[in-house]
């Protein structure tokens, strides 16, 4: 090791780790922001890597919907925004009653809201992901899902078609899978002033799909077409608007978009 990487060393460890710890602690001492999940309350939640003012010009034009980077994460549950927002739409329609002694599957699942989903005692709780962080998720391509149709009462896809390529292959699969009178959540984030979903195959690497998409791994910005598509798959479709359960101050203190609705379809 040389001298420079001795110094940057021990600049980590001495000066940036300490500063770092003590920003999350005073933080900590806030009431400004409450995480609906834990019930804590802080400063301000966490950004998502980068906040909102390094998005690319061509993103803050579109005016997207569901894309919390600013309010992103809890400190002491490490909820975000998306998972939160999921815990208030439910609580306002009694959706967790839903998964009593139902099959569920639950795509990408995020930690707070499987933990309570287990406590409501489905039947089947099956949690996929194409890549797998632990043992207890199964290995699922959401278009091609290894299960026979009308297979679950409930599917949940929170934030996951915007990485998918095949997309309508993967919404008429989810759509096979379900059963008749079976519901779904398929929220993603997309445009409101965008009339066609933008996705273009010469947008090939990290770079750019982090400047016209906003982050490396998603495949294209829907627009308002985004609902045509999940019709087209078969679903019936209703959206649930944020604004006819939280006020703007409410959606503010939790963390979460004020003009996200709930897309929720049946079949």
């Amino acid at each position: 090791m040389n001298v420079e990487q001795t110094i940057e060393k021990l600049y980590v460890v001495f000066i940036r780790r300490p500063l770092t710890v003590l920003r999350i602690e005073v933080n900590k001492l806030g009431k400004k922001h409450k995480c609906y999940v834990c019930g804590q309350t802080f400063r301000a939640f966490y950004p998502y890597r980068t906040d909102s003012a390094s998005a690319s010009s061509f993103l803050k034009e579109l005016n997207m919907i569901g894309r919390g980077v600013d309010d992103f994460g809890c400190f002491y549950c490490n909820s975000s925004d998306r998972e939160r927002h999921l815990f208030m739409f439910f609580d306002k329609l009694n959706l967790w009653q839903e998964f009593t002694q139902a099959h569920v599957l639950h795509f990408a699942p995020e930690s707070n809201l499987s933990q309570s989903i287990r406590r409501m005692k489905p039947a089947q709780y099956v949690m996929g992901d194409l890549y797998p962080s632990n043992d207890e998720i199964t290995r699922i391509d959401l278009t091609d899902i290894q299960f026979p149709d009308n297979s679950f009462d409930f599917v949940i896809c929170n934030h996951v078609l915007e990485h998918v390529p095949n997309d309508r292959k993967a919404m008429r699969e989810i759509f096979r899978v379900l059963r008749e009178g079976g519901r779904g959540i398929l929220q993603t984030p997309y445009s409101s002033i965008l009339g066609k979903t933008f996705e273009d195959t010469n947008i090939n690497s990290d770079e750019m799909r982090i400047r016209f998409y906003g982050e490396a791994t998603h495949v294209r910005v829907y627009g308002c077409d985004l609902f045509e598509r999940l019709e087209e798959s078969g679903f019936r479709l209703e959206v649930v608007k944020n604004d006819e359960l939280y006020s703007r101050n409410e959606c503010s203190y939790y963390g979460v978009d004020h003009e996200e609705g709930l897309i929720l379809v049946s079949k």
